[in-house]
């Protein structure tokens, strides 16, 4: 699964974004996929969303808490869709998402079950795909950072996506350093036959924590901004337990 587009809050007279907060790949700033197309009264963008899938009470209680930690740190809000021509579709089918808007409804699957994807994580994750971000491992310069072993993966037709880099032309990063601590960075054994690795990074100390995790202190961009200014990795050296512009989980 996987990635941001319109994100900022004022704090302390201080702009924070949402690249900055939960992830450091996302839309470019002219791309026409951005959830720009409306404003509430406080000026945060609107995601307008539908659930159509079956799920539990505790389930959707785990969907919009996810919400809510996004809308909490960034300038994005998502809002129960009265009439909006453009909103995002949640079903319980597959693990899946769009990254972005496009034009009428964008899918957003998060299926439940024993193989399906209601993790704390996924589900943030498949959110933050359709704000408008894409995994860190994608990035156009992860070659910098990371070294992707194929050849362990799990081979099937889904392979070749599962770890393509992005074009450049499609996806920004905005200046801001590559972060294995993101929440859309996926673990080393990302998509991996049992017992192998597919993701080793470059910098060793980043390697024994698997997933990347920034949930509780979510560290998003500024998608929606140009008042950035870009902050290091340095220093939060932690072990953490991670068509048509559609990532799968």
């Amino acid at each position: 699964m996987e990635e941001v587009r319109c994100v900022i809050k004022e704090k302390g007279g201080v702009c924070h974004s949402l690249l900055q907060r939960f992830g450091r790949s996302a839309l470019p700033p002219d791309s026409p996929y951005k959830w720009d197309k409306y404003q509430d009264e406080s000026g945060n963008y609107v995601i307008p969303y539908v659930i159509s899938g079956d799920y539990s009470p505790e389930e959707k209680k785990e969907i919009f808490a996810a919400m809510e930690k996004i809308s909490k740190n960034t300038c994005v809000a998502f809002r129960s869709r009265s009439a909006e021509e453009d909103y995002v579709e949640i079903a319980n089918i597959k693990c899946s998402a769009y990254v972005g808007r496009f034009g009428g409804v964008s899918l957003l699957r998060l299926e439940n079950g024993k193989y399906g994807c209601m993790g704390k994580r996924t589900i943030m994750q498949m959110l933050l795909h359709t704000v408008g971000l894409y995994h860190e491992h994608r990035r156009p310069d992860r070659d910098n950072f990371i070294k992707v072993h194929k050849e362990n993966a799990i081979q099937d037709l889904s392979t070749h996506f599962q770890f393509a880099k992005l074009d450049p032309a499609d996806v920004s990063t905005y200046n801001l350093p590559y972060d294995y601590t993101s929440i859309m960075h996926v673990g080393k054994d990302h998509y991996a036959e049992s017992g192998k690795t597919t993701i080793e990074t470059l910098d060793p100390a980043f390697q024994s924590g698997a997933a990347f995790l920034h949930v509780q202190t979510p560290d998003l961009h500024i998608y929606y901004s140009e008042e950035f200014t870009p902050t290091s990795t340095e220093g939060r050296k932690q072990e953490v337990q991670d068509v048509e512009y559609v990532e799968d989980v």
